[in-house]
């Protein structure tokens, strides 16, 4: 009776451990989920900031640009858009500039054909996150000292021929030039992904700098 209470006590022991290391791992697991490094900070809307125009909801923040450039490829950022919605975005590529500019490419963890585009000079990022597929589209705006909007875009709101583009690659069907269906002349219907990104990469860059010469010279 001894012995076969002794194994008894030995098999329930050994349960409660495995339980145990279980929560353990399942708890930390959870925590290290919970710990990835968020991306826009609290922050308040200076006076007089203005959303994009086919913004249909925005949330003001800091942008930490200090996260953006130590990443490196295979970096994980939480991206918390707005208060009750965050996204996890793998880093892909970084590019690092002479100048000093650089740009981050990424995508959202879970979702199909999603992109993620941040392009920093100083204090100024514009930004394109987007994840058709859950019908997903953020942008940043430049506010002020280096504050920001991030807003949550309806792409129903671009010109009519926007509204018509092809999801995954994010070039219209049309082209806005000419109005001709996909010809061959357009330059937004010819070009490889890679070659797209490159040219949406260059025009966050603009837009950046834009935001950030316009604040400079406003008294």
């Amino acid at each position: 009776m001894n012995m076969n209470f002794t194994r008894g006590r030995s098999g329930t022991l050994a349960i409660l451990i495995g339980a145990s290391l279980a929560l353990v791992l399942s708890a930390g697991s959870a925590l290290a989920q919970a710990e990835l490094p968020k991306l826009f900070l609290p922050a308040v809307a200076p006076e007089g900031a203005t959303p994009l125009r086919q913004s249909i909801a925005h949330m003001p923040a800091l942008i930490d640009t200090g996260l953006l450039a130590s990443s490196n490829a295979g970096t994980k950022i939480e991206l918390n858009v707005d208060p009750l919605r965050s996204f996890t975005m793998t880093v892909t590529k970084v590019e690092r500039r002479p100048d000093a500019t650089f740009s981050v490419f990424g995508t959202i963890d879970g979702a199909e054909g999603t992109s993620v585009i941040f392009s920093v000079q100083e204090d100024a990022v514009a930004s394109d996150i987007t994840a058709p597929t859950w019908g997903v589209h953020y942008k940043t705006k430049y506010a002020a000292n280096g504050s920001h909007l991030v807003c949550n875009i309806d792409d129903m709101k671009y010109a009519p021929w926007a509204a018509r583009r092809s999801p995954s690659l994010s070039f219209p069907a049309r082209c806005p030039r000419t109005g001709h269906q996909r010809p061959r002349s357009c330059s937004t219907s010819r070009g490889s992904p890679a070659r797209i990104a490159t040219a949406r990469t260059a025009a966050a860059l603009r837009q950046a700098r834009a935001s950030r010469r316009w604040w400079s010279s406003t008294p």
